[in-house]
């Protein structure tokens, strides 16, 4: 089976990166690279919580 690690890069989409997050832990993704250009929207607050919810790495 193959790995497959997907980059996603963000500014002040929460809204949209939370769907994004959701559809891809329901597939058969490795890992997901998060890239946040400074946001100011609580981009940067989701996804720390995030990252001890999901264990992401």
């Amino acid at each position: 089976m193959k790995k497959i690690v997907t980059v996603i890069v963000t500014f002040n989409r929460k809204n949209k990166l939370m769907a994004a997050i959701d559809a891809y832990l329901k597939s058969n993704i490795f890992k997901i690279v998060v890239v946040n250009n400074a946001s100011t929207d609580g981009t940067d607050s989701y996804l720390g919580f995030a990252n001890q919810t999901l264990s992401f790495s």
